[in-house]
């Protein structure tokens, strides 16, 4: 094995060998081909390193990516994986937004029970 560490981690992904990826972090480094670990591994049908490497490069690019190489099996993880990541940004807006309309209640609340407060001052003076 080469003793460069990035040079390990492209031929890691190459060979879908896991255990070195998962012992390396050059998830944005690219190649000499301008290829990242995750287009090595979608280019050589490795599976495993491409559910490992995923999560740190998925986007519309790699899903065409994927394509030109036809690996149906690949093509579905990534497509599986966009669905994952946009059904957790919908909820995460969800979220926020319930987040946001309870501090407007909250507010509202406020307002009134100080408006309240304030005209009870009022009428005692």
């Amino acid at each position: 094995m080469s003793s460069n560490p990035k040079k390990q981690w492209f031929l890691a992904a190459q060979t879908g060998n896991v255990e070195i990826l998962k012992q390396q972090q050059f998830f944005t480094v690219k190649n000499e081909q301008n290829e990242t670990a995750l287009m090595i591994a979608i280019k050589h049908s490795r599976i495993d390193a491409v559910k490992y490497l995923i999560d740190a490069e998925n986007n519309s690019e790699i899903l065409q990516f994927a394509k030109l190489y036809q690996n149906q099996q690949i093509i579905n993880l990534i497509e599986s994986q966009n669905k994952k990541e946009h059904q957790k940004t919908r909820t995460n807006q969800g979220q926020q937004k319930e987040g946001q309309n309870f501090i407007n209640n909250l507010w509202a609340v406020i307002g009134c029970s100080l408006g309240a407060i304030i005209a009870i001052f009022s009428m005692k003076k």
